[in-house]
C-alpha cells in the first residue's frame, strides 16, 4: 500500500471516529441530564420514605392501640348490660323479695268530698 493511500485511509477512519465521538458527546449530555434529574427526584423522595416509614410505625402503634380500645368497649358493654339487668329486676320478675323493690310512688286516690262543690 503506498503512503498517500495509508494517509487516505488513516483520515477516512479519523473522519468516522471524530462523528462517533461528536454522537457520543451528545449522548454523554443527555445521560449528564437525566442522571442530575434522577438525582433530584432522588432527593424529593428521601424525605417522603423516611415520612412514608415513620407513619407506618405510628400506624401500628395506632392499630394496636384500637385493638386494645375495641376490648375494652366490649367488657364495658358487657358490664352496662351486667347493671341493666341489676337495675331492671324487681320480685316481679326474680326471685327477689317485695321489700327489695324500689320506692315506687302509689296513685293518690280521690277523697270523697261532703256537700256540693263550687259555689259560695
Amino acid at each position: 500500500m503506498r503512503p498517500d493511500q495509508v494517509i487516505l485511509e488513516l483520515a477516512k477512519k479519523v473522519e468516522f471516529l471524530s462523528g462517533r465521538l461528536s454522537v457520543m458527546e451528545g449522548e454523554n449530555r443527555e445521560l449528564k441530564k437525566e442522571s442530575q434529574e434522577l438525582n433530584r427526584r432522588v432527593e424529593r423522595f428521601e424525605p417522603l420514605a423516611k415520612e412514608n416509614k415513620d407513619l407506618r410505625e405510628e400506624n401500628t402503634v395506632l392499630k394496636t392501640a384500637y385493638c386494645g380500645a375495641l376490648e375494652e368497649i366490649d367488657g364495658l358493654k358487657s358490664r352496662v348490660a351486667e347493671f341493666e339487668a341489676r337495675i331492671n329486676s324487681n320480685s316481679g320478675n326474680s326471685n327477689k323479695p317485695p321489700s327489695s323493690d324500689d320506692y315506687q310512688k302509689k296513685p293518690a286516690f280521690t277523697k270523697k268530698k261532703k256537700g256540693k262543690q263550687g259555689g259560695q
